[in-house]
């Protein structure tokens, strides 16, 4: 914010807001249309990846500063959120799967929506704490921004409630970018599944989400460039608000470097970044 203020940038006010006492799905509706999203949009992600991106985006667009953390193991953290009036923050877990990403970012804007922060938790059904509670609410409001109920059901047709292959939900899931997993949670919720389902898979879940952890040490080929891993770790805004700053002299190539945790030789590449297509980093 000092930035901001050290260039005299418009920063807009978060406005936005939810309660407890609201419906989750109406919640979700806002987030939706806050976002501006469309159909057409969404119908183009062919990947996780490129709708996580497209999310990222256009929470940033709110006004929200979207960080990355790196080197935290999710076990530890799958992401938080700090409220403030202005450039509220959210931070993910950057070594968490895609899909994973765009549900925790969901959760975490939900956390600002109530004006409060929040670590990512998911708490147990049977829990029946005040935090619990709000943690059950940004669940809930996260997969039905995600997956919103309308299109599932239209997909369903008129299959009932049912015991769903591996096969079934990832092809349900596919449209939406998500895990097998959140479809199969979601569908519990619309009553087209059993929670009884869930407690059987729930293991082959973790297992394949351990699997996908191993493949990304595996497949490391040294990495991302430091450019790289500053824009996606750090935000286009925050980037772009550094860059503004240094070009109006209001601070040295320095304190950019510190700021953005890179040498200078990576600047140029970094200034391509924050100015290029959210698909470049």
């Amino acid at each position: 914010m000092t930035l901001a203020r050290e260039i005299e940038a418009v920063v807009p006010t978060f406005e936005a807001q939810a309660s407890l006492h609201e419906d989750t799905e109406s919640v979700a509706a806002r987030v939706t249309q806050l976002l501006q999203v469309t159909d057409e949009q969404s119908r183009i992600w062919k990947t996780p990846e490129i709708a996580f991106k497209a999310r990222k985006s256009a929470v940033e667009s709110q006004g929200v500063l979207v960080f990355e953390a790196s080197r935290v193991p999710t076990e530890q953290m799958r992401g938080a959120a700090i409220f403030f009036d202005q450039l509220p923050v959210i931070i993910l877990n950057g070594a968490d799967a895609p899909a994973g990403r765009s549900f925790t970012l969901m959760h975490e804007l939900t956390h600002l929506l109530l004006r409060q922060g929040g670590i990512c938790d998911l708490a147990p059904s049977e829990d029946i704490t005040p935090d619990a509670r709000i943690e059950r609410f940004c669940n809930a409001v996260a997969a039905a921004v995600l997956m919103p109920a309308n299109k599932i059901l239209a997909m369903l047709g008129d299959r009932g409630a049912r015991d769903w292959t591996l096969d079934e939900l990832g092809l349900l899931a596919k449209p939406f970018c998500v895990s097998r997993e959140a479809m199969l949670v979601r569908l519990i919720t619309l009553g087209h599944a059993s929670q009884r389902q869930y407690i059987a898979l729930r293991s082959q879940f973790r297992e394949e989400y351990q699997l996908f952890k191993l493949s990304q040490r595996q497949d490391g080929g040294g990495g991302p460039s430091p450019a790289v891993m500053a824009v996606k770790n750090l935000g286009r805004p925050f980037v772009r608000l550094v860059l503004d700053a240094y070009e109006n002299d209001r601070i040295d190539l320095s304190t950019v470097s510190d700021y953005l945790g890179v040498k200078i030789r990576h600047l140029p590449r970094i200034r391509e970044l924050a100015a290029g297509s959210m698909a470049e980093a």
